[in-house]
């Protein structure tokens, strides 16, 4: 119970000054507060976890984006996407990560259920139910041993542990047995990897996380305030600021923790912007709604130039912020397109798609001359018409003789 009084506390303390703002049903969403033993073992599974793969692939690419962002291709309702009064930030993000590794793997793009992980993880009550918090690893191992993942739309799988009843009563709001886990879908493997940002310097730290999402992989952030001031900043930010404000960690950093007021928070981190190279940021997406409509997105810009060696003072290194991903394989569908010949246009576009290099595969999607990456975003948003109506082979881009995801993955690593 500890750990339930620490989030009570936290809630009473830090965001009844929000709370006339956030008239958005379960706007205001406590942040995590664990205690000595869990925030440790936070640590430790970060320090633990393998290293994610082509940490340097941002630095040998020439080509890389200044601007890019992975929001297009996460299937979410900005309102919903709102833990409400639980601490299940870490299940919205890791399932943020499983949705994209979906997608990248077979070309399925669903919405997946947060409430059917918070209803079976642990048995779905007690101190450790999902409403306390957790971390990727929890995330991964849950997933690792279950192998099933069920889509948003199923009966009773919808989020319903955003009332305050979850927190004070330690459970999920759904039974287990009420969730419908027909249909759903098969994984394979599942592993948290850690982005490499400490040790680096800061501009190997930028470019080991733009790699990632360069790969097409939203990055789990965990975020850690050290004192009530750190958290009601942030909140400020969130429901003042709107969605072009930047908000910036490093006026806290080596500031002493505060085990009563210290908290954690994870988001996810899904694309970047250095087109202004005086003030680059990284787009996060929040669980925390939408903000009362000034964040109609759900999402926040977080300043990229940091110090990510930065730690706060304490018995140990507690981190501003840990980078990871997850590294997830799915069984594939058995899909059967039928095309048609002849290229058309796409749905909303005047012109037909062109062969701008004569390859035989027609990279402007959207027939305004060029190959850019609106061409990446209609060739994704349309990929279930394309199928159907389009010459598969002129879109083919892996050339397997299909319509899916790896298509459009190949068309980006082309532009």
């Amino acid at each position: 119970m500890a750990r339930l009084a620490g989030v009570l506390l936290l809630t009473a303390l830090l965001f009844a000054p929000f709370a006339a703002a956030a008239s958005e049903a379960s706007a205001v969403a406590p942040f995590l507060h664990p205690d000595e033993a869990a925030l440790e073992r936070w640590v430790g599974d970060y320090e633990q976890a393998s290293p994610a793969p082509g940490q340097a692939l941002s630095r040998a690419r020439s080509a890389e984006p200044a601007a890019t962002s992975l929001l297009p291709f996460v299937p979410y309702v900005p309102a919903e996407r709102n833990q409400g009064a639980a601490g299940t930030c870490w299940v919205w993000a890791g399932t943020g990560c499983l949705e994209l590794s979906h997608l990248f793997a077979v070309g399925v793009q669903d919405r997946l259920s947060v409430q059917w992980f918070d209803s079976n993880y642990n048995g779905g009550a007690g101190p450790d139910w999902a409403g306390n918090g957790g971390t990727l690893s929890d995330f991964a191992r849950f997933y690792e041993g279950e192998r099933t993942a069920v889509p948003w739309s199923n009966t009773n799988a919808s989020y319903a542990d955003g009332n305050y009843r979850s927190v004070i009563e330690e459970r999920a709001l759904v039974p287990a047995s009420l969730i419908a886990e027909t249909p759903n879908y098969t994984l394979t493997d599942v592993e948290e990897q850690r982005v490499q940002t400490r040790g680096v310097g800061q501009v190997q730290a930028i470019a080991n996380i733009k790699a990632q999402l360069n790969q097409f992989r939203p990055v789990f952030v965990g975020l850690t305030y050290p004192n009530q001031g750190a958290v009601s900043d942030f909140l400020s930010s969130w429901y003042s600021g709107g969605e072009s404000a930047v908000w910036d960690p490093s006026p806290y950093d080596g500031a002493q923790w505060d085990p009563a007021t210290g908290a954690a928070h994870a988001v996810l981190c899904v694309g970047y912007d250095t087109t202004d190279p005086e003030h680059p940021y990284w787009i996060m997406l929040n669980s925390m709604g939408t903000a009362n409509g000034l964040r109609p997105s759900g999402t926040f810009r977080m300043a990229m130039d940091i110090d990510y060696d930065a730690v706060y003072t304490h018995d140990y290194a507690i981190y501003p912020s840990q980078w990871e991903v997850l590294e997830a394989s799915f069984a594939p569908p058995t899909p059967t397109p039928t095309p048609t010949p002849g290229v058309v246009p796409f749905p909303g576009q005047a012109r037909a798609p062109t062969d701008p290099d004569g390859d035989g595969r027609y990279e402007d999607v959207n027939g305004n001359g060029r190959a850019d990456f609106a061409d990446v975003v209609l060739l994704f948003n349309e990929l279930a018409w394309w199928a159907v109506h389009e010459p598969i082979g002129a879109f083919d881009f892996n050339a397997n003789g299909r319509a899916d995801f790896a298509d459009v993955v190949r068309l980006f690593e082309r532009l």
